[in-house]
């Protein structure tokens, strides 16, 4: 703990536990100022249990290139984002959440979690 603030530790939905990272899929729809600060904290923290698992698209794909040097994999579409990961971080400007939520819906099921970080 620095300054008193807790660092947060990957929780096991499996076991219930902190000692070991995640073994699920995570992909990162927008990788600007939110998206490439949430993505480069979850490979830093090794929140999941290799870089591969977290996957990062975004539609200047120059911006992912940094983060696929870290071990993220790349996809060409936020559809086949969203079709391999089991949750999925949505770090678009709030005018195109609709625009990227309606490409994607088709491969948003009940055992997915989306999660909106759009300002706004």
């Amino acid at each position: 703990a620095q300054d008193g603030v807790q660092q947060a530790q990957p929780i096991c939905l499996q076991c219930n536990t902190m000692s070991h990272p995640l073994d699920i899929a995570v992909g990162c729809i927008g990788v600007g100022m939110m998206g490439s600060a949430l993505a480069r904290g979850i490979l830093k923290n090794k929140c999941l249990s290799r870089p591969a698992l977290l996957y990062v698209y975004d539609r200047g794909q120059t911006k992912c290139s940094d983060l696929k040097d870290l071990g993220a994999t790349l996809c060409d579409t936020a559809q086949r984002l969203a079709s391999v990961c089991d949750v999925i971080f949505v770090a678009v400007k709030p005018k195109d959440v609709d625009s990227v939520l309606s490409k994607i819906r088709g491969e948003i099921t009940s055992e997915k979690v989306v999660v909106s970080v759009a300002a706004g």
